[in-house]
């Protein structure tokens, strides 16, 4: 007999006053110049900063310049030997498919195997002053491809009637995690980690891993395994703005890490490098696959947007008046990312992101940059919003990301196509700006 009762879920009306995510109206969505700083920012600048022509070759001398406001006198980093480690992990992953898992009646550890994952440290020093070094050390976890493997969910013939009793089984000789190809895929966290020392906070190393990639995990200066106090991780602003202040080449201690892995996984036999991540994670990849060619393709999450739109949630090392970015703003990163045919970066943003980089509200101008953008490379670049109110990497950004890697490494050459770009899913942003026809 059915219940009388009626429950009424009401749901929030999808409309124009979503775009406002931080009290800000679209005619106000401009950076005027004093929205983050109470000195009064001047990197409001919408395109690139260079002086000179925009060939090719004004673009690798503003690489280059980059390369020296970032790493200074010395340069980057040359050495490919990780200074601790690597050493085993003894964890194992929880397979979401188990079928105990989704009765809910696991026994201790009966969905979990090992992944065959390794940590590794890098060690990054910079000089504060004559008698001081700062030095900070990255963790890195390197798990392998482990989409061989999975438990036989097949029903066993105990039991009676309908419901047998069935457990799940690991195949006596399984495809256990292996290095499967010559492609890695380097996955840095962002800001968000507060959880402790740990290698995947939200699954998508072990989503990756599942699909068939190697990847190297790095977690951003003074946050999860590199925080002094997990819990607790220390505001970039506080630590790095007295730094730059005393021309200490601060920025060094978020890329070092990024050059440094690559040059490990490279003696390893990597030959395709592939980098994403998510927020302040997002906002190194850009930088990295801006100073860095070997990075073929790139895929930042929810990592910035051009300086002339209106923020309000900035890390020190992301403001548009650094002394990087006056060197090559953000606009002038996606290029050199895209710069080499070959090289190609989708930049993903959320159209309702509840903290930072929303689509919302911006298609046309997001289109506009795209179209600069493009028009200065040799590669593909493409900004994709994707539907989602949540800071995160989403199911639509994984499909993406995994998407356009394979479509990148099955091209030759790693040319992608225009229609490449074009027919990618769930994107709810367009390739190019609307015609005034379609105004």
């Amino acid at each position: 007999m059915f219940s009388s009762r009626v429950i009424l879920f009401l749901l929030p009306v999808v409309s124009a006053w979503h775009c406002r995510l931080h009290g800000e109206k679209p005619w106000e969505d401009f950076c005027n110049g004093n929205e983050t700083r109470s000195n009064g920012v001047s990197g409001c600048r919408p395109y690139s900063p260079l002086d000179h022509d925009t060939s090719v070759d004004a673009w690798t001398h503003a690489r280059e310049q980059l390369q020296a406001e970032i790493f200074g006198p010395s340069g980057a980093p040359t050495r490919s030997t990780p200074d601790v480690g690597p050493t085993p992990v003894k964890d194992g992953i929880v397979f979401g498919n188990c079928i105990c898992l989704l009765r809910g009646n696991c026994k201790l550890n009966e969905c979990t195997a090992p992944i065959n994952l390794t940590k590794f440290e890098w060690s990054t020093t910079a000089a504060v002053n004559s008698t001081h070094n700062l030095t900070l050390t990255s963790t890195v976890f390197h798990s392998l491809n482990s989409s061989g493997l999975a438990p036989d969910n097949q029903e066993g013939f105990s039991g009676v009637g309908p419901f047998k009793k069935g457990e799940p089984i690991w195949p006596e000789v399984p495809m256990w995690p292996q290095r499967m190809s010559d492609t890695l895929v380097i996955w840095h966290d962002g800001h968000t980690v507060t959880d402790g020392c740990h290698y995947d906070l939200d699954g998508t190393v072990d989503w990756l891993n599942q699909v068939g990639f190697d990847v190297m995990h790095i977690q951003m200066p003074y946050h999860g395994c590199n925080a002094a106090d997990p819990l607790h991780p220390k505001s970039h602003t506080a630590i790095f703005e007295p730094l730059a202040k005393e021309g200490v080449f601060f920025m060094r201690f978020f890329l070092d890490p990024v050059v440094l892995t690559i040059n490990y996984a490279q003696s390893l036999g990597y030959k395709n490098i592939v980098m994403a991540g998510l927020s302040g994670g997002g906002w190194t990849t850009t930088v990295a696959s801006a100073i860095d060619t070997r990075i073929g393709m790139s895929f930042p999450v929810a990592g910035s947007m051009p300086c002339d739109f209106a923020h309000t949630s900035w890390d020190f090392e992301q403001f548009c008046d650094d002394k990087w970015a006056w060197v090559a703003n953000y606009t002038s990163l996606y290029v050199m990312a895209a710069l080499e045919k070959g090289r190609n970066q989708v930049q993903i943003i959320h159209e309702w992101d509840n903290c930072c980089f929303h689509a919302c509200g911006r298609h046309t101008r997001i289109a506009e940059y795209n179209s600069w953008v493009r028009s200065m490379t040799n590669g593909q670049f493409v900004t994709s919003a994707t539907d989602g109110n949540v800071h995160e990497v989403n199911p639509r950004d994984k499909v993406i990301i995994a998407m356009m890697t394979e479509k990148w490494l099955n091209s030759p050459g790693g040319v992608l196509e225009d229609t490449d770009v074009e027919n990618m899913p769930f994107s709810v942003t367009p390739l190019r700006p609307p015609t005034k026809e379609e105004l």
